[in-house]
């Protein structure tokens, strides 16, 4: 419609519309892309963050074990463990 107010030309108009509305789907669609691309990276920083905190978790009690069972050898040898 605004190339056809210009020049009185509705050939003229609907390029001119057409652009205008690839232009703006494409930004949208930049919009939307960029967005979910966000949730993904999101959602992938709090998976490693819970991995991250399973694998503290893990080693903290392969350090509780070995103390547990080196504390026991200890003092089968005669020594006191605090």
């Amino acid at each position: 419609m605004i190339g056809e107010v210009a020049s009185d030309d509705a050939g003229e108009g609907a390029a001119i519309g057409a652009t205008l509305g690839v232009v703006k789907g494409g930004a949208e669609s930049r919009k939307k892309q960029a967005a979910a691309q966000s949730k993904e990276t999101e959602a992938t920083q709090q998976q490693a963050t819970q991995q991250q905190a399973a694998q503290q978790q893990a080693a903290q009690q392969q350090m509780d074990l070995f103390r547990k069972g080196f504390g026991a050898c200890l003092e089968s040898k005669g020594c006191t463990v605090k």
